[in-house]
C-alpha cells in the first residue's frame, strides 16, 4: 500500500499508511523498522499541519525507545520565513 500510495498525489494517505505500518511493526517487535516508518510519517504529518497524527507518531516513536525532541511553535515560527 505504501509503495502504491507513494506514486500518487495522496501524500496524507501515504503518511497514514506509514503510521499504521509503523505501529504494526512496533507491536511485532521490529523496532528499527518501525522507527523508519514512524519518522517518515511524523515528518509528513508535521509538514501538512496534521498535529494529532504527528503526536500519535511521536507516541509510537517513544514506545520504540526513541527520544523525540519537542518542537515549540515559537521555534518553528522563527525558522519559517
Amino acid at each position: 500500500a505504501i509503495e502504491r500510495l507513494g506514486r500518487t498525489q495522496v501524500a496524507m494517505e501515504t503518511a497514514r499508511a506509514r503510521l499504521l505500518y509503523g505501529e504494526w511493526l512496533r507491536r511485532e517487535g521490529r523496532r528499527a523498522d518501525a522507527r523508519a516508518q514512524l519518522r517518515t510519517a511524523h515528518a509528513l504529518f508535521t509538514r501538512f499541519g496534521a498535529q494529532a497524527f504527528a503526536e500519535r507518531a511521536v507516541r509510537e516513536l517513544r514506545a520504540t525507545g526513541e527520544t523525540v525532541a519537542r518542537r515549540d511553535a515559537a521555534a518553528v515560527a522563527a525558522l519559517t520565513p
